[in-house]
């Protein structure tokens, strides 16, 4: 199976799918709550994106202490960073 497999590129794909179908989750969320409350669950519609990295932290736990798998987590971290980073870059390029 491949994700008992110790590389960069299971990392990769782990942190990527993680991020996406979580994003999936927390917008389908926020669609229903706005149907039904009227309003949306948070403030801006952005956020939705910086909260979709959090799978990826416990992931990454998972895959450093317990497995001990330092290649996955190297790359599942190095993902969330890359991600958190765009995010601040693209949102934040002006401050007022």
């Amino acid at each position: 199976m491949m994700l008992n497999k110790d590389n960069y590129w299971t990392g990769l794909l782990i942190g990527i799918a993680a991020t996406v179908v979580f994003y999936g989750i927390l917008y389908g969320v926020n669609l229903l709550v706005v149907q039904t409350l009227g309003r949306p669950m948070v403030e801006k519609s952005h956020y939705l994106m910086l909260l979709s990295v959090i799978p990826n932290l416990l992931l990454l736990r998972y895959y450093l202490v317990r497995k001990k798998f330092t290649k996955t987590g190297l790359s599942i971290l190095t993902l969330t960073l890359l991600f958190v980073l765009l995010y601040f870059i693209n949102y934040f390029q002006n401050p007022q």
